[in-house]
């Protein structure tokens, strides 16, 4: 009795000890965050001309906050999106994850091709999991069925300047036999994308992969500045599911002449003073820059272009300790034979400044 009493005392002294060390390397060990994700997401077959769609879960299976952050797709076809409540889908460009959590998030990838090929896009992003700190995920359309697609597949123009042209013919192709035709076209904002249907020639619409149902103008309407990623949209009869082939249109209008950056921040020199540059951009169009006024206070001077559609070069100084830390320097850009005078904020230094003075 006593030598099974002296085992069982052994046996639970072992077993609280394990515990205790358990729970002290635990709580020693640093909270990291660990990301569970696929390695793929295969979207099998769909139409062309439709979009394929598939869930994909995120999880944290660390002990931290999972932070995912720069998503972007390697195609403006494809994704990474959240569905709200009200049945729209939003873009994900950044995300945080609680430890254990998981949340489901959509892939949705417009399908635009002859039938028989595969697609193949991938997702990109970075995360604070130090075990896997940059996640590319492949998705595979493994095979496009017959159905309608856009050549080209997407309009993407770059930048544009205000009143320059973005314009772009799109053939709708359909495989189906016999040909559908076209119920109706639209353009996801109107106010920014114009589409206008152009007829076909009767001999040129055969065509490898199907025959050209619709042909359409896609003109970008450029009087404003605006970042523009909009859909151009066809629908056809009878197409099941009742989605339209999309064509996206994507880039940026510019204003004519723009400053990078916008408001100018000097930083703190070796000799107690402040200097920064600013470039004045005119998108490949010759320009003369001048400096139309500048405070006593400080210099700005504009570098010799040597190439006349290249940007300019501004470099801007405090030349006088303890003078106001923010002004305002006018530029004149001359376009054209028309010079227009350009107010660019400068500002020191905020923390570096306030130090000084105090």
């Amino acid at each position: 009795m006593t030598r099974n009493r002296f085992i069982v005392l052994l046996s639970t002294a072992i077993v609280a000890a394990w515990t205790i060390s358990w729970y002290a390397n635990r709580s020693a060990a640093p909270c990291v965050p660990a990301i569970r994700i696929a390695e793929s997401i295969d979207l099998g077959e769909c139409e062309g001309g439709q979009v394929a769609t598939a869930e994909v879960e995120i999880g944290n299976d660390g002990t931290d906050a999972l932070n995912i952050a720069g998503v972007r797709a390697s195609c403006s076809c494809t994704g990474l999106e959240m569905r709200e409540p009200d049945g729209r889908y939003s873009k994900v460009e950044e995300l945080t994850i609680q430890p254990g959590e998981r949340k489901t998030l959509v892939v949705r990838l417009a399908v635009n091709g002859p039938p028989g090929e595969s697609l193949v896009s991938t997702i990109h992003f970075l995360t604070d999991d130090p075990v896997k700190r940059e996640v590319t995920l492949p998705i595979i359309l493994r095979r496009i069925r017959a159905g309608a697609f856009s050549l080209p597949v997407a309009f993407a123009f770059g930048t544009a300047t205000v009143g320059q042209s973005a314009v772009k013919v799109v053939d709708i192709i359909d495989a189906f036999s016999p040909p559908r035709t076209v119920e109706r076209v639209g353009t996801s904002n109107p106010e920014r994308v114009k589409l206008t249907r152009l007829s076909v020639p009767e001999a040129e619409a055969a065509t490898p992969g199907g025959r050209i149902v619709a042909r359409v103008r896609v003109e970008v309407l450029t009087a404003t500045p605006a970042d523009i990623d909009d859909r151009a949209n066809v629908w056809l009869v009878n197409q099941v599911p009742s989605s339209p082939v999309s064509i996206r249109v994507l880039g940026r209008v510019a204003a004519p002449v723009e400053f990078a950056p916008k408001n100018l921040v000097l930083m703190p020199t070796k000799s107690d003073g402040f200097r920064g540059t600013v470039l004045c951009l005119t998108h490949g169009r010759e320009a003369t820059v001048r400096v139309v006024e500048c405070p006593t206070e400080f210099t700005a001077q504009v570098d010799a272009a040597t190439i006349p559609t290249a940007p300019r070069r501004l470099t801007i100084s405090r030349t006088v300790p303890g003078a106001t830390a923010s002004v305002n320097i006018r530029v004149g850009v001359t376009l054209d034979g028309v010079e227009t005078v350009y107010s660019l904020p400068v500002t020191c230094d905020p923390v570096v400044a306030s130090e000084a003075s105090s």
